[in-house]
């Protein structure tokens, strides 16, 4: 009876089951390796469910107008994925930025001068430094988890007048999930896929390469640096969003080249919502001179057609979370626990 695993598991998952709880069952000796990988994979997710309940994420202005994949219920959200969604008015980041002080912004100026090649004007590369603190000191203060902004709202004010790519790479890059254009859903599943691997980034569809079975990923000065090829990350003006004080900063870089696990949070209508999954190889990508973090994925097994027919056809939208590594069996867990469908491609 000291050894008999099984006669009173019925006792606990019964109870468990009749009373409307979830749980998760790993069967297993004790030093197997492959089940001390599966409870791993169990607590991981269980871990990330639980900061979902209790994550903020900022949303500045509204997202991309006319991008309908980008459109979501914030109460649905809420009640399914488990954050709460908190407008956050432009006019506190601008006052912040004339608040600042201005040895924080030359620390700043210096240590990114250090680690990066800085290729722009110095006065707007200092007016974009003075917005990265500005959005991580209002970030901070409210105790934001995430972030994502309408990343053209400060364009006419004059006390900003520029687009603030620079700054939200660098939250992501200190940890503080951030997607451009007003995507809440992107925001959380970027913060799905850090609370896994400890870095993340949001990529955007790009170009379809049928000669190298591959397509491109980049976004528009937007990315984690920290993802980036190591000594090749590049602060310059971006070419995308001019402002009444000219182009602020963005990133350029190849993302390092490796495994990575790409995440989509959708709605599918009749307030339903899925994850779509799937993993491949970033490929060595000498970056293009256009302002903007750059990489080419290829799944591990379809062709890059029917891949790009499976995503669409899984409601992804154009925007998603990234990490490093394989995390499916990760999400799969998350998936149940939330109660959501998931579709892996």
């Amino acid at each position: 009876m000291l050894n008999s695993g099984m006669a009173g598991m019925p006792e606990l998952t019964a109870v468990l089951i009749r009373t409307g709880r979830q749980f998760a069952i790993v069967t297993s000796t004790f030093d197997d390796p492959d089940g001390r990988r599966r409870v791993r994979e169990v607590i991981q997710a269980a871990a990330v469910r639980r900061r979902l309940r209790e994550a903020r994420v900022a949303l500045v202005g509204h997202h991309f107008e006319g991008m309908t994949d980008l459109m979501f219920d914030g109460l649905s959200m809420r009640e399914s994925i488990g954050p709460v969604t908190w407008p956050l008015e432009p006019e506190k980041v601008a006052v912040r930025m004339g608040e600042t002080p201005q040895a924080d912004v030359d620390r700043l100026m210096a240590a990114e001068r250090a680690r990066y090649a800085v290729e722009m004007e110095p006065a707007l590369f200092e007016r974009s430094c003075r917005l990265a603190l500005a959005l991580e000191a209002v970030v901070r203060e409210h105790r934001f988890d995430a972030f994502t902004a309408f990343d053209q709202v400060w364009l006419t004010d004059p006390r900003v007048g520029i687009i603030p790519s620079y700054g939200t790479g660098r939250l992501c890059e200190i940890g503080i999930p951030a997607s451009p254009e007003g995507d809440v859903n992107t925001a959380v599943a970027q913060l799905v896929m850090q609370e896994l691997a400890g870095q993340a980034t949001t990529l955007e569809n790009y170009v379809v390469d049928y000669d190298t079975n591959a397509v491109m990923f980049s976004h528009d000065g937007h990315g984690n640096p920290a993802m980036g090829t190591p000594g090749a990350v590049k602060v310059k003006h971006s070419i995308y969003y001019k402002g009444v004080h000219g182009f602020g900063a963005g990133f350029e870089f190849a993302y390092e080249p490796g495994p990575i696990t790409n995440l989509a949070l959708v709605t599918v209508g009749g307030n339903r919502w899925r994850f779509v999954i799937s993993e491949g190889e970033l490929l060595p990508f000498p970056p293009r001179a256009i302002s903007a973090p750059q990489t080419l994925f290829r799944h591990d097994t379809l062709k890059i057609a029917d891949w790009c027919d499976a995503w669409l056809r899984a409601g992804a939208t154009h925007h998603m979370g990234a990490a490093r590594g394989r995390w499916t069996a990760q999400l799969l867990h998350l998936a149940a626990m939330l109660g959501i469908e998931a579709v892996v491609v």
